[in-house]
């Protein structure tokens, strides 16, 4: 008799066991996928804004008051047809885009003047 209680308290501490291994488990999968999925969208905000930097600073008007990019970004991909990353610049009688565009263009939000255009 008294071996079957021993026997007993030791299933029921592996059970025990065995379920606040599991729930660790499914915490850490869920607590890692959370904080992985956060790192990523940092990481792709980080180098849009970079790359907007880099297109704002190589923005400048031409002699006849017409927006223009003096300089290729850097990446490469903007160049490449169809590559995913495009950027596209509007002014009032005027769009400028990336090569990676093609013939194509980015639909864009109407904004009204003096309204946000980003959310930060």
């Amino acid at each position: 008799m008294i071996a079957a209680k021993r026997g007993s308290l030791r299933l029921r501490l592996a059970v025990a066991g065995l379920a606040l291994i599991a729930i660790a488990c499914a915490m850490s999968f869920f607590g890692l996928s959370y904080l992985f999925e956060r790192h990523v969208e940092r990481r792709v905000a980080a180098e849009l804004e970079l790359h907007l930097g880099q297109i704002i600073a190589k923005l400048d008007r031409d002699g006849e008051g017409r927006l223009r990019l003096f300089a290729d970004p850097v990446d490469p991909r903007f160049t490449k047809p169809l590559s995913g990353l495009y950027w596209q610049i509007e002014s009032k009688d005027e769009v400028l885009r990336s090569r990676s565009l093609w013939d194509g263009a980015l639909q864009t939000p109407a904004l009204e003047p003096g309204s946000p255009c980003c959310a930060t």
